[in-house]
């Protein structure tokens, strides 16, 4: 297992404890404690994607190896595509619920939310370019 693998599964697995500790948040605090600044689950979500960011120096490059080829490059290319499209989608399908829920009456505070829907789709971007780069590396390990 190369250095990308081990980061995308760091990275998949702190997404995914990230996600899974907010929907047992949400699911035991009430809406207006929710939104109310600093959130609960930006307490949850930020760290986590800070410790995503620090992931590259956590497992650091071997100064004798090579890191990179062009084999490497594609599968990272192809990878950040799909990340960026999924982050893409997740806050205009996000922003269209968030709209639907707060409606005219305007009942939760807009730029709370906001900061959550960029946290969360962050996530699902990293979530999403961690998925792809794994699934690449195993159909090139298998000759596909």
């Amino acid at each position: 297992m190369n250095r990308w693998q081990k980061i995308a599964w760091f990275n998949l697995l702190i997404i995914a404890a990230c996600f899974l500790a907010c929907l047992i948040l949400a699911g035991t605090i009430q809406l207006e404690q929710l939104v109310t600044p600093p959130t609960p689950l930006s307490l949850v979500i930020i760290p986590s994607l800070v410790l995503v960011a620090i992931s590259k120096f956590l497992f650091h490059k071997k100064s004798w190896r090579v890191d990179f080829d062009e084999r490497d490059v594609d599968i990272h290319k192809r990878s950040h595509h799909v990340g960026l499209w999924a982050f893409v989608i997740s806050i205009v399908v996000l922003n269209v619920i968030c709209v639907l829920i707060i409606g005219p009456h305007r009942a939760l505070d807009y730029p709370v939310v906001l900061l959550l829907m960029i946290c969360m789709s962050g996530g699902i971007w990293i979530m999403a370019d961690s998925i792809v780069t794994l699934v690449q590396y195993s159909r090139d390990a298998k000759g596909e």
